[in-house]
């Protein structure tokens, strides 16, 4: 196969974001024969026309909940402060003096 011109090939996390899957996506995909794969070794490269050939094949996927990938929203830290309203361990605590106004 004859490689594509230079302006319609895509690093590995351009083509993921394209296609709207992961890059270890695009990696299976080269594995089993779906797309081809260009570049030098450590630099792969993708032709956006070939991707967006099985894009359209695929047809529409249903958008995940909250419109993100799993693991790509905010980090749950174990020392992120308690929702407001309380629930953390310290909420128990009563705060002396006048309440503010509202």
């Amino acid at each position: 196969m004859r490689r594509p011109p230079r302006h319609r090939l895509l690093p590995t996390s351009a083509a993921a974001l394209a296609a709207g899957v992961s890059e270890a996506t695009i990696r299976k995909w080269v594995s089993r024969g779906k797309i081809t794969r260009y570049g030098t070794p450590g630099r792969s490269q993708f032709d956006i026309d070939e991707i967006m050939q099985i894009v359209m094949r695929r047809g529409p996927r249903p958008a995940r909940a909250g419109g993100l990938a799993p693991g790509s929203g905010p980090r749950q830290d174990a020392h992120a402060a308690p929702p407001p309203g309380g629930s953390g361990r310290d909420s128990a605590r009563s705060v002396s003096g006048p309440a503010a106004p509202a």
